[in-house]
C-alpha cells in the first residue's frame, strides 16, 4: 500500500506540471506551413521547403523500418515539425502532446554526418521509447489521464542518463557516424574517472555546485552501451518493458536492472565507469609536457573547474574565452607570467569560438526575439583597446566568423532560411557582402583565412563524410585536401609551409600538420585525453588541452613527432553497437515524392491530448477533486484546459476554461470560471437564511513582451493591458433580500529589467534592475474602486564569490469597490497582510551559499547546496487615518536536493524571523519544486 501510494503522489505531482504543458516556443505568425502524411509521420513544414520536407519524410521512414530492432514497439503515427528560422540546432520529441520538434539549422562542430541525419536517428530513438514505455499497465493509465500518463511515468521512473544515453548509443549503431565515433564525446568522463575518481551515482545523476559533472548525454552512453554489451541487446527492451508494466513500484527500472544483471544499479554505474577507466591508457603514457619546447601558460585552478577556450595568441599574450561555474563567461588576456585580465563579458557565444588580432575581437552572438523559433546569430566585433563595441548584422545567420590578417574582412559560414549553406566574405566595418560562395550538397564550417587573405581553408560535412578544402576567393575554385572521411576533422588553419588541424589519434583528439609542398601528414601533440582550439605565433603553437579541472592553455613548438594522418574513432562499444543495430542506409530512398497539402492552424488549434478525473489548475499548480481536458496544438501555439472542480469544505462547484494563443506578436490570455455556492447566513437578529446563487469571472489580457538583450544583459520590457469581470447572482429568497453585483475593471502594466547573465553557482544576478508598474481600475461609473501599483528590486554583488545583495522596495495604493483587489506587493514575512489603502513596503535579502556537500542519504536523499539568507522587512499600512507597521529581521536556510531519484530538483527552507512590531518570534517552512528540469 506504501508503495502505491508513493507511486500516486509522485504521479500526480508530475501530472500537475504536465498540465502546463510543455511549450518550446512559436514560429511567428507569419511562417505559413505545408504538410506531408507518410505512412507513420505527419511531417508539418515552412510552406518554402518543400525538397527538404521529402528529405525529412524519407529519412523518418527508413528510420522507422530500423529503429525499433533492440528496443520492440511498433510506433504510432507522430506529429514531425520542422523549424528554420531558429539558429540553435537542437531536437527533441515531446509526449502530452505527441510530436517530434526538429530544428534544422546544422552547429559549425557537427561531426562526419549531415545533421538531418543525426537529427532523424536520435529523435526517432526518443519516439521508440516513449512508445515501449506507453505499454502494459501504462497504457490502461493512459486510458485515464490521456498521453501525460506515459510522459509522467518516464518522468518519475527513468532516469535522464537512459534516456538520453540509449538514443545515443543508437545513433551511434545505426549509421557510420554517431557521438560515440568523436573523441571528445568521452573525453570528460575519462579525464573525470581519472583523475578524480568515480562520483557517487547521485552525483552523476544529479549534477552538482562543486564540481563539473559530465552530462546526461555522456554518461548515458557509457551506460547504456556499456550494459547492452556486458548483458545483451536485449537489457533495455526488457527494462522498459518491466517499468511499463510496473509503474506502480517505487524503482521499477532499478528492480529491473537488478533481476537482469544480478547488480544494483548503483553498483552497475560503478562497475561501467570501472570499465572506462581499464579501457583507457594511463595519463601520463601520453603526456605532453616531455615534448620539446613545452610550457603550461594558464595557471592551474584545481579549486574549480575552468575552461579556456579558443587560446588566440597576441603580442604580448593570450586572449582566450574563459568559462566557469561561479563566473559568467568573458574573455581575458593572460600575460607571459599568467596573470589574466578581464577584457569584455559577452552574451552568449557559438561554439565559445572567437578571431580578433592587438585590438579587436570578433565573434557570433545569439539574439533572442519574442518568437523563440526565431532567433539569430550577429557577427559582433569589440574593439578591446578602446572599448567599443558594435554589431556586424541585427538579424544575422552567421557562424564562425574568422577576420583576416589584413584587418580588412571577414569569412563567416553562413545559411539562409532557404538552408542553403554558403562561405560569405564581408567588409569588416561596413558588413557589406564581398563574396559569397555557395555549396550546395554541402556544409562548409569552421572556414580560416592564410596569411594572403586569398584563400581559405574550411571543412566540409555530405552524406559521404568530412573533406577539408582550400577555397580560393579570387577564382572561386576549391582545392580538396581529404574528401569524404568518415572521420573527425576540425578547425583547420594555416601555419608557414602547410596547415594546422584537429583530428583523432589513439581514440584522443590531437593536432595534426599538413606539409602542402610535400602533401604528407604529422603528428603534432599527444595528450592524454583530448585538445581544443589552437592558434599559431612565432613557431609555437598554442593550444586548450583538457583535464579534469577543464581546459588548460598550453604552448610548445611547432615540431612534428612523426608522421601521422588522422585516424577514425573505434572501440568496444562502437563494435558492439555497430553489430546491435541495424545500419540506415539514408542513401537508398525507395519512398519517392509525397504529395503536399496544406496545413491551415484554424483547423488544428484544439488536439485534446491528455485528460484526468482530477482538478489540474494550471494557474494556481493545485490539483483537487473534479475533471480535466487539456489541449495544445503541435505548433505550440494554443493551449486549452478545460473542466470541473469540487471544493468539499466549502460545498460549492466550480467550472473552469483557460486559453491562451501565442501565435501572434501579443500573447492572449482567457479565464473564465462559473462557480455555485450556498450557504446559510445568520442575521443580527440570530435567524439563519439559506442563500444560493452562482458567480461569473471572466479575464482576459493581452502581454506585449520586447527583448532589447545585449552582451552580458537580458534586457526586456512587458506591456500588459488587461480586462477582468467579476459577478454574483443570487438565487431568489423568501426571507432574505440581496442584490445582485457585478464589477468591470480593466488594467495597465509595465514590466522592465535589466539582468546580468548569472553563472551555475550564482544564487542571484550580479547586477540588475527591476521595475514594475500596474494600475487597475473600475469601468462602472459608480463604483470608483482602483488600484495602483509600483515596485522596483535592484540586485548589487555580495562580499564573496555568488553572494547576492538585493533591495526591494514598493508602494501601493487602493480604493475597494465591491470585490476585494489582490495585493501587488511582497510584505514582512511573518505576519499577515493587513487591510489597507495605501502600504508602502522595504525588503533587504543579503544571499550566499554556504556549502556544497553533494551528499548522498540512505540512498533517499542526495544534497547539492545548502544556503543562508538574511533579510530585514519594513511596511507601512495607512487604512482609515490609521498607520500601523510591520518589521521583521531574520535568515532562511535552504536545502537544494533530490529525493527517491526524482529528477526534478527539490528547494527546502526553514525561515526563523523575530517580528519586531509584535516582538515574536516566527518559523515557516517552505517547500518548491522545479519542473523544468523535466524538459
Amino acid at each position: 500500500m506504501g508503495k502505491l501510494l508513493l507511486f500516486l503522489l509522485s504521479f500526480l505531482s508530475v501530472m500537475e506540471v504536465l498540465g502546463q504543458y510543455y511549450d518550446n516556443g512559436q514560429a511567428p505568425f507569419t511562417v505559413r506551413w505545408n504538410q506531408i502524411n507518410t505512412p507513420n509521420f505527419q511531417v508539418i513544414f515552412p510552406e518554402s521547403l518543400d525538397s527538404m520536407a521529402q528529405v525529412y519524410a524519407s529519412y523518418l521512414e527508413l528510420t522507422y523500418l530500423k529503429v525499433n530492432k533492440s528496443i520492440l514497439v511498433q510506433p504510432k503515427k507522430l506529429p514531425v515539425v520542422l523549424h528554420h528560422k531558429t539558429v540553435m540546432a537542437n531536437g527533441e520529441v515531446g509526449w502530452a502532446p505527441a510530436r517530434m520538434n526538429l530544428f534544422t539549422v546544422a552547429p559549425q562542430d557537427n561531426y562526419f554526418q549531415p545533421w538531418n541525419q543525426h537529427l532523424v536517428l536520435h529523435e526517432s530513438r526518443h519516439n521508440v521509447q516513449l512508445n515501449k514505455l506507453n505499454t502494459g499497465t501504462t497504457r490502461v493509465l493512459g486510458w485515464v489521464f490521456g498521453e501525460q500518463a506515459a510522459a509522467a511515468v518516464l518522468g518519475v521512473h527513468l532516469p535522464l542518463w537512459f534516456v538520453e544515453g540509449d538514443a545515443v548509443a543508437y545513433e551511434t549503431g545505426s549509421s557510420l557516424a554517431g557521438r560515440g565515433r568523436v573523441a571528445d564525446f568521452l573525453m570528460p568522463l575519462k579525464a573525470q574517472v581519472n583523475e578524480k575518481g568515480i562520483y557517487s551515482y547521485g552525483k552523476a545523476m544529479f549534477g552538482s555546485y562543486a564540481d563539473y559533472v559530465p552530462n546526461r548525454y555522456v554518461l548515458g552512453y557509457q551506460l547504456a552501451a556499456e550494459g547492452s554489451l556486458r548483458y545483451g541487446s536485449n537489457l533495455w527492451n526488457q527494462t522498459l518493458d518491466y517499468v511499463a508494466r510496473n509503474p506502480w513500484q517505487p524503482r521499477p527500472f532499478s528492480a529491473s536492472m537488478k533481476k537482469l544483471t544480478g547488480l544494483p544499479e548503483r553498483k552497475f554505474y560503478k562497475n561501467s565507469l570501472q570499465e572506462l577507466k581499464n579501457r583507457n591508457e594511463s595519463k601520463s603514457l601520453n603526456a605532453n609536457n616531455a615534448l620539446p619546447g613545452y610550457r603550461a601558460i594558464s595557471k592551474p585552478t584545481k579549486s574549480e573547474y575552468v575552461n579556456y577556450h579558443h587560446p588566440l595568441a597576441i603580442e604580448g599574450g593570450v586572449i582566450a574565452y574563459k568559462t566557469s561555474l561561479s563566473n559568467i563567461g568573458a574573455f581575458v588576456l593572460i600575460d607571459s607570467l599568467g596573470n589574466e585580465k578581464t577584457i569584455y563579458k559577452p552574451g552568449y557565444v557559438f561554439d565559445n569560438v572567437f578571431s580578433g588580432n592587438d585590438s579587436l575581437l570578433v565573434w557570433n552572438e545569439y539574439r533572442a526575439t519574442r518568437f523563440e523559433q526565431q532567433n539569430y546569430s550577429n557577427i559582433t566585433i569589440y574593439n578591446w583597446k578602446k572599448g567599443k563595441l558594435y554589431y556586424l548584422q541585427s538579424k544575422g545567420r552567421s557562424f564562425y566568423s574568422t577576420i583576416n590578417s589584413q584587418v580588412s574582412k571577414l569569412v563567416s559560414s553562413e545559411i539562409d532560411e532557404s538552408l542553403q549553406w554558403s562561405l560569405t566574405v564581408r567588409d569588416l566595418f561596413s558588413g557589406e557582402l564581398l563574396v559569397k560562395v555557395h555549396f550546395d550538397t554541402l556544409q562548409p564550417v569552421q572556414p580560416a583565412w592564410d596569411e594572403s587573405g586569398k584563400r581559405i581553408a574550411f571543412i566540409a560535412i555530405s552524406s559521404a563524410g568530412k573533406s577539408l578544402g582550400i577555397l580560393n576567393i579570387e577564382t572561386g575554385n576549391t582545392n580538396w585536401l581529404l574528401t569524404n572521411e568518415l572521420l573527425e576533422i576540425n578547425q583547420p588553419f594555416f601555419v608557414p609551409g602547410g596547415l594546422v588541424l584537429k583530428g583523432t589519434f589513439n581514440n584522443r583528439s590531437n593536432f595534426f600538420y599538413y606539409d602542402l609542398k610535400n602533401q604528407t601528414w604529422s603528428l603534432l601533440t599527444r595528450v592524454p585525453y583530448g585538445v581544443g582550439s589552437a592558434s599559431y605565433t612565432n613557431g609555437e603553437l598554442i593550444y586548450s588541452e583538457y583535464t579534469a579541472d577543464g581546459f588548460k592553455i598550453s604552448a610548445q613548438k611547432l615540431l612534428p613527432l612523426f608522421e601521422a594522418k588522422p585516424q577514425a574513432y573505434n572501440d568496444a562499444l562502437v563494435v558492439h553497437l555497430s553489430k546491435q543495430e541495424q545500419l540506415v542506409n539514408f542513401r537508398t530512398n525507395n519512398f519517392g515524392e509525397f504529395p503536399v497539402t496544406k496545413y491551415r492552424r484554424i483547423a488544428h488549434l484544439v488536439n485534446f491530448h491528455s485528460w484526468a478525473p482530477i482538478a489540474i489548475r494550471t494557474e494556481s499548480n493545485e490539483v483537487g477533486i473534479g475533471a480535466t481536458l487539456m489541449s495544445q496544438n503541435v505548433l505550440s501555439s494554443s493551449f486549452l484546459s478545460a473542466g470541473y472542480q469540487y471544493y468539499r469544505a466549502e460545498a460549492f462547484n466550480e467550472f473552469f476554461v483557460n486559453y491562451t494563443y501565442k501565435g501572434f506578436y501579443p500573447i492572449i490570455e482567457n479565464e473564465y470560471r462559473w462557480i455555485d455556492f450556498a450557504f446559510n447566513y445568520t442575521d443580527q437578529d440570530l435567524l439563519v437564511h439559506p442563500v444560493s446563487g452562482h458567480q461569473h469571472y471572466f479575464n482576459h489580457n493581452w502581454s506585449f513582451p520586447f527583448l532589447f538583450d545585449r552582451g552580458k544583459w537580458y534586457r526586456r520590457l512587458n506591456l500588459g493591458l488587461g480586462y477582468n469581470y467579476n459577478g454574483v447572482y443570487y438565487n431568489p429568497s423568501t426571507t432574505l433580500v440581496l442584490n445582485n453585483k457585478s464589477q468591470h475593471k480593466a488594467r495597465l502594466s509595465a514590466f522592465i529589467y535589466q539582468l546580468q547573465r548569472t553563472s551555475h553557482r550564482d544564487l542571484a544576478p550580479q547586477w540588475g534592475q527591476v521595475f514594475n508598474m500596474q494600475a487597475e481600475k473600475s469601468l462602472n461609473a459608480k463604483i470608483p474602486a482602483y488600484q495602483w501599483t509600483v515596485w522596483g528590486q535592484l540586485y548589487f554583488p555580495g562580499l564573496l564569490k555568488n553572494n547576492s545583495l538585493q533591495f526591494y522596495g514598493g508602494f501601493q495604493q487602493k480604493e475597494t469597490g465591491l470585490f476585494n483587489l489582490q495585493n501587488r506587493l511582497a510584505y514582512p514575512r511573518g505576519y499577515a497582510l493587513y487591510d489597507f489603502e495605501t502600504l508602502q513596503t522595504y525588503r533587504m535579502d543579503y544571499h550566499l551559499p554556504l556549502w556544497y556537500p553533494d551528499l548522498n542519504v540512505l540512498e533517499m536523499l542526495y544534497i547539492k547546496r545548502l544556503t543562508l539568507n538574511l533579510f530585514h522587512d519594513l511596511a507601512s499600512f495607512n487604512y482609515q487615518g490609521t498607520k500601523r507597521y510591520q518589521e521583521s529581521i531574520g535568515a532562511t536556510l535552504g536545502f537544494d536536493f533530490h529525493a527517491f531519484r526524482f529528477v526534478a530538483p527539490l528547494h527546502f527552507s526553514i525561515t526563523y524571523a523575530h517580528k519586531h512590531t509584535l516582538n515574536e518570534p516566527y518559523l515557516g517552512i517552505n517547500f518548491t519544486v522545479d519542473f523544468n528540469a523535466l524538459y
